[in-house]
C-alpha cells in the first residue's frame, strides 16, 4: 500500500485528531477558555476531549455516526452556538476485502483541506456575535438510522434533538472535505437570541 494515501484506519485517526484539534480552536476562539491560549493546559478536559473521541472512534470507523456537534451554552444552559461536523463515510458501500485495501485522497492532500478547515475556525470572531463569559460546552454526537440513542457507544448518554436545537439562528457553511473515504462538511449555526439580547442591551 502507498503509505501517502491512508486507508480507512488511517482516514478515521486522521479525522479523529482533526477533530480533537478543532474543539479546542472553536473553544478558545469563541472565549470558553478562561486563559488566552489555543489548547487547553487542563488536563481533566483534555482527558475528557480525548476519551470522548476514543469512545467514539469505532462508530466513526463503521460509518455509524453521521454528525458531531459542539455546543456552546450561557450560564443558563441556553444554546448559543452549535458547530456541526457532518460526515459520510463510504466504508459501507464496500466489500470486507475492498474496505482493508481501500484508500482515499493523498495524505498531504488531506492535510491541506485540515488546515483550511481551521483557517476558517479561527475567522469566526468576525462573523459571529460575542458569547457571554460564563459559556459552557458540551458535544453530541448523531448516529446514522432510526435508533433514538445519540451512538451506539454505551458510555455516551441518550439525549433529545430538541436538546440542541438552535432557534431563530443564522447557518454559516466552514468547509467540505472529501478524503474519498470520508465526507466531512462543517458549518455553524448561532441563535437569533443573541441578537435578540444585543437589541435589547443597546435599547436600554
Amino acid at each position: 500500500m502507498n503509505h501517502s494515501e491512508p486507508n480507512i484506519i488511517e482516514t478515521v485517526d486522521i479525522v479523529v485528531e482533526f477533530i480533537e484539534i478543532a474543539i479546542h480552536y472553536i473553544l478558545f476562539i469563541r472565549n470558553v477558555y478562561e486563559i488566552p491560549v489555543q489548547q487547553s493546559r487542563h488536563p481533566e478536559l483534555n482527558g475528557y476531549i480525548q476519551d470522548l473521541l476514543l469512545t467514539i472512534k469505532p462508530d466513526l470507523l463503521n460509518g455509524s455516526i453521521s454528525k458531531f456537534y459542539v455546543c456552546i451554552n450561557d450560564s443558563q444552559s441556553n444554546l448559543l452556538e452549535k458547530f456541526t461536523f457532518q460526515m459520510k463515510s463510504m466504508i459501507n458501500d464496500l466489500s470486507e476485502s475492498q474496505q482493508a485495501d481501500k484508500t482515499g485522497s493523498g495524505l498531504k492532500e488531506i492535510q491541506q483541506y485540515l488546515r483550511a478547515f481551521l483557517m476558517k475556525i479561527s475567522c469566526l470572531d468576525a462573523q459571529l456575535m460575542p458569547n457571554p463569559s460564563d459559556c459552557t460546552w458540551c458535544a453530541w454526537v448523531e448516529i446514522v438510522g432510526d435508533d433514538p440513542s445519540p451512538t451506539k457507544s454505551t458510555h455516551l448518554i441518550p439525549g433529545e434533538p430538541s436538546e440542541i436545537k438552535v432557534e431563530n439562528g443564522r447557518l454559516l457553511p466552514l468547509r467540505t472535505l472529501d478524503t474519498g473515504l470520508i465526507k466531512m462538511e462543517m458549518f455553524v449555526e448561532e441563535s437569533g437570541s443573541k441578537y435578540h439580547s444585543s437589541t435589547q442591551l443597546s435599547e436600554f
